[in-house]
C-alpha cells in the first residue's frame, strides 16, 4: 500500500500544491499493515509541473527513491519539490511506482491528482481561510495533532491491513476536489439541522489489489455475520459496480445488496487508477435501515442534540465515544467472489481521534478450526488406522498374553478404536457448534460437510455393530458378522481420511493456513502404518508357506509296512475311531519323518493299543484363543486332531504294544 502526505517546507500538512513554491510529499509503503522497504520512483506530470531536488539525471521532474539498489530502503520517503509558476491552473499527478521483496517484487502503484491554484484563487489570498468559513461543499479539516490528515480532502486517514482509509465526521458533505480519485459530480451538502441531529460520515477506501474493495460496519468487533457492507470495483471496460449490503453470514451474494429504499448510504463511487481501487461513500451516523449499525452518534462522541459545528468542536477536543468496529476485504478480481486467505481483516476506529487498533478477525475462529483440525488428524490418520491393523497381527509376540479374561492385542484394538472415536466425536461437535452450515453455493466446504455427516453415521454404526458380536465360531459370526465388520470399517476408514485431505483444503481457504504443513504430516503417518502392515503380512505369509513346505516334505510313507500295520488295526476299530481317526506309531516304527511331526491346535489325548488288549483312553483338551480375545475351549477327542509339522513325537512302550499320548506323533486319516 503506497500513501501520500504533502506537506510545506517547514512541515506542515497542506491539500494544496502552490506554484513557485517548495514543498514535500511524504510516501509511505506498507505491506499487510506493516511497513515495508521499499524501491520506488516518482514521477510528476506533466513534465515541466514540478522539479524534484536530487532529481534523476535528465529528468528533473523524476526522482529514484531507493536508489534502485538499495538493501536496507527505508519504508518512506519525503522528496522535496518545486512547482512551477506556469502549472497555476493546471493538474498535476504525482505517480508512484514501487516494489518490495516482501512481495516478491510485485509492482505496486499509486497516484494522487492536484489543481494548481491559478492567479486570484482563494488558497492563494492571503487571511482567506481564516476570514471566512469554507464553502459548505468543502471539508473541515482536522485539528492539528488530532489525526493524519487524509491527501484526498478528508478529515484523516489510516493504514489498515492492505486498505487506507480516509474519513470526515459531521461535514456538510464529501470531497469532491481533484484530490478525491471519486472526484464526485454533485455531491449530496447535508444541511446544519441534518448534521446536528443525525450526523454523517464520508469515507473512501482505498487497495492496491486491482480489484474489488470493501468496508464494512461490524456488529460483532472481528466478525463478518450481522454487517453493514459496501462493496465496489470497475470492470476492464471502466464500468463501476458498488453497493451496499447487509451480510447476515460469512457469505455475501447478490442477495445480500441493499438498493433502493433499503440502500443505507449515498454519494457511492468506486474508481481504479493503475491497481489502486478508490471506493467511496457516505452514511448518516443515524441510519436506521442499517441493520448492524443503526445509530452511531455515541460511538463517535456525538451529542443527540446542538449545532454541527459544537458537535465538530467536541470531536476535535474531548473525543468521549468508544470505537467503530470495522470489517474490510481486497481481492484481484471485479465480480462479487470470496476474497483469498489474508485478503480480509477487521480493526476498531476511535473516528474522533484517529486512532485505530487491529482486530485478530480470524482469531477464534482460527483457534477452532485448527482444533477441530487437529483432533480429526489424529483420530482418522492415526489412532483409527492403527488399531484397525491389531487384529491382523495378532501372532506378534506378546499379544496373545491373556489380561483380564482377553488377549492383550483385543485390548489394544479397542483402545485405539474408542479413542479414535472420541477425539472424532468430539471434533464433529466443534465444527456443528463453532461453524455456519455452508451454503451449497460454497462448493468445497458444503462437500466436507456432506462427507463428515456421512462418516459420523457410518462410525456410530460400526461402534454399534460392534458391541452385538454373536459368539465365536458361531456360523453367524464367521459368515455374516465378520466380513460386515471389516468390509464396513475399511469404507468408514477410507471415507474418514478423505474426508481429513478435503478439509486441509478448507482450512487453506479459510484461514490462509499451509496445505505442506498439514499434507505432509499426514500422508508419512498414513505411509507408516500402511508398510508396517504390508511388512508383517509378508512375514507371516513367508512363515505359513515355509511350515507347509516342511510339512509336505515330511510326509510318512503309507507304502511303508509298519504304515500299514496301523492303518490295518484303525481299520477293524471302526466304532472306536468314527469317520476320522488317530494311531500310534509302532514302537519299531524308524520312518525319518515321524520325529518331525507335530501337533497343531486342539488336542484331545487316547491311549490305544495297536496289538493286544483292549485300548482306554482319557478325553483331554486345549485352550485357544477366538477372534475376540476370549479363551474358548476347543471340541474334544481324535476328530479335533489336526496334522502339522514341527514338534517331534515320543514313542511309549510296554508289554509288546504302543502307547500314545498327547505328546506322542499322531497320524490322521480319513475313513474309506
Amino acid at each position: 500500500m503506497i500513501s501520500f502526505a504533502f506537506m510545506t517546507a517547514a512541515g506542515a500538512s497542506t491539500t494544496v500544491i502552490c506554484p513557485g513554491v517548495q514543498q514535500k510529499v511524504q510516501v509511505s509503503f506498507t505491506l499487510n499493515g506493516a511497513p515495508a522497504r521499499s524501491l520506488a520512483l516518482l514521477t510528476a506530470s506533466p513534465a515541466t509541473a514540478a522539479t524534484f531536488v536530487n532529481a534523476t539525471a535528465g529528468c528533473t521532474n523524476r526522482v529514484d527513491m531507493g536508489g534502485s539498489r538499495s538493501l536496507s530502503s527505508p519504508t518512506s520517503f519525503t522528496p522535496v519539490f518545486t512547482t512551477a509558476c506556469s502549472a497555476a491552473g493546471q493538474e498535476v499527478q504525482f505517480f508512484m511506482t514501487a516494489s518490495s521483496n516482501i512481495d516478491k517484487g510485485r509492482w505496486h502503484q499509486a497516484a494522487a491528482t492536484f489543481t494548481v491554484p491559478g492567479p486570484g484563487a482563494p488558497e492563494l489570498a492571503p487571511d482567506t481561510t481564516a476570514a471566512s468559513p469554507p464553502p459548505a461543499a468543502t471539508p473541515t479539516p482536522a485539528p492539528a495533532g488530532a489525526c493524519t490528515p487524509s491527501p484526498l480532502g478528508y478529515q484523516c486517514t489510516s493504514v489498515q491491513g492492505k486498505v487506507t482509509l480516509h474519513w470526515s465526521i459531521n461535514t456538510a458533505s464529501a470531497p469532491s476536489g481533484p484530490s478525491n480519485p471519486c472526484n464526485l459530480a454533485a455531491p449530496r451538502v447535508l444541511t446544519s439541522d441534518v448534521l446536528s441531529s443525525k450526523g454523517v460520515l464520508h469515507m473512501a477506501v482505498q487497495g492496491d489489489m486491482g480489484g474489488y474493495v470493501s468496508v464494512g460496519f461490524a456488529g460483532t468487533s472481528g466478525q463478518m455475520t450481522n454487517s453493514d457492507i459496501v462493496l465496489g470495483w470497475t470492470t476492464a471496460a471502466g464500468q463501476a459496480d458498488v453497493r451496499a449490503f447487509h451480510a447476515d453470514d460469512t457469505e455475501l451474494t447478490d442477495a445480500n445488496a441493499r438498493t433502493g429504499d433499503a440502500d443505507w448510504s449515498f454519494d457511492k463511487a468506486v474508481v481504479t487508477n493503475g491497481a489502486v481501487t478508490t471506493l467511496c461513500f457516505s452514511r448518516l451516523l443515524q441510519e436506521p435501515r442499517a441493520t448492524a449499525s443503526p445509530d452511531l452518534r455515541a460511538q463517535v462522541g456525538m451529542a443527540t442534540g446542538g449545532s454541527a459545528a459544537t458537535s465538530r468542536r467536541r470531536l476535535a477536543q474531548t473525543p468521549t465515544g468508544s470505537p467503530i468496529p470495522f470489517i474490510w476485504a481486497v481481492a484481484s478480481w471485479d465480480r462479487l467472489q470470496e476474497h483469498r486467505p489474508g485478503d480480509y481483516g477487521a480493526f476498531e476506529l476511535d473516528a474522533a481521534s484517529g486512532g485505530a487498533t487491529a482486530v485478530d478477525s480470524a482469531g477464534s475462529k482460527k483457534h477452532w478450526i485448527n482444533a477441530h483440525g487437529a483432533l480429526m488428524a489424529v483420530a482418522w490418520c492415526f489412532l483409527l488406522p492403527l488399531g484397525s491393523t491389531i487384529p491382523a497381527h495378532r501372532w506378534l509376540p506378546g499379544l496373545p498374553k491373556m489380561v483380564m479374561n482377553k488377549a492383550l492385542w483385543f485390548w489394544l484394538h479397542i483402545t485405539c478404536q474408542l479413542v479414535g472415536f472420541a477425539l472424532f466425536l468430539t471434533s464433529f461437535i466443534i465444527a456443528v457448534v463453532k461453524f455456519d452450515e455452508p451454503k451449497k453455493s460454497d462448493e468445497l466446504r458444503y462437500t466436507h460437510a456432506v462427507m463428515g455427516y456421512i462418516m459420523c453415521g457410518m462410525a456410530c454404526m460400526q461402534i454399534l455393530i460392534a458391541q452385538v458380536r454373536p459368539d465365536p465360531g458361531t456360523p453367524k459370526r464367521v459368515w455374516l458378522w465378520n466380513p460386515f465388520h471389516l468390509t464396513w470399517g475399511r469404507l468408514t476408514l477410507m471415507l474418514g481420511v478423505a474426508t481429513c485431505f478435503v478439509g486441509v483444503a478448507v482450512q487453506s481457504l479459510t484461514i490462509g493456513g499451509s496445505l505442506v504443513s498439514w499434507y505432509v504430516p499426514l500422508a508419512v503417518v498414513l505411509a507408516l502404518i500402511y508398510l508396517a502392515d504390508c511388512f508383517l503380512r509378508d512375514l507371516r505369509s513367508r512363515d505359513k508357506d515355509r511350515e507347509l513346505h516342511e510339512m509336505r516334505s515330511r510326509r510318512l510313507d503309507p507304502n511303508d509296512p509298519a504304515i500299514k500295520a496301523a492303518l490295518a488295526a484303525a481299520a477293524s476299530n471302526p466304532d472306536l475311531f468314527g469317520s476320522h481317526y488317530t494311531v500310534g506309531v509302532p514302537p519299531d516304527y524308524t520312518h525319518p519323518g515321524a520325529a518331525s511331526m507335530r501337533m497343531a491346535s486342539g488336542i484331545g489325548g487316547s491311549g490305544i493299543h495297536t496289538t493286544g488288549g483292549a485300548g482306554t483312553g482319557t478325553g483331554g483338551s486345549i485352550s485357544s484363543q477366538s477372534a475376540d480375545g476370549d479363551s474358548a475351549p476347543t471340541s474334544r477327542g481324535a476328530k479335533a486332531l489336526r496334522m502339522a509339522s514341527g514338534a517331534a513325537g515320543s514313542s511309549g512302550s510296554g508289554n509288546g504294544s504302543s502307547t500314545v499320548t498327547p505328546h506322542d506323533v499322531k497320524l490322521q486319516a480319513r475313513a474309506r
